[in-house]
């Protein structure tokens, strides 16, 4: 199914939510001041938090048989902020392809859902 199509029929879509939130309190993860949580990916600690975050919200879409959209959380890696911050450009598509990751287990291939990059 395409996102237009799910989009259109499913009374549902689930997103994930408050990765932030739940990085601090759960995890005791800080946000980077300039870009908050997008250089996540680079820390193994902090990646496998938010992998395991995105695997509980992939397995709640499951349990419920609802699509999901997960999105990457790069929401204030815009350009400027990049350029501040210790990172570089590759800053977004290292978050899709880290997201994308999380699509190769064996045990979602069932679910319908898709990944988008955030900027900004």
């Amino acid at each position: 199914m395409d996102f237009e199509s799910c989009y259109n029929n499913s009374p549902f879509i689930l997103m994930e939510g408050a990765l932030g939130e739940r990085l601090k309190r759960e995890y005791d993860i800080p946000f980077d001041e300039v870009i908050a949580l997008a250089g996540h990916i680079y820390n193994e600690k902090y990646k496998q938090a938010l992998n395991e975050l995105f695997h509980q919200y992939i397995k709640i879409s499951q349990d419920y048989h609802l699509p999901i959209m997960l999105t990457t959380p790069t929401r204030r890696a815009n350009k400027e902020r990049v350029t501040q911050s210790k990172y570089n450009e590759s800053i977004i598509n290292d978050n899709v392809s880290f997201l994308r990751e999380n699509k190769t287990g064996p045990s979602f291939q069932c679910v319908y859902w898709w990944s988008y990059g955030v900027q900004g």
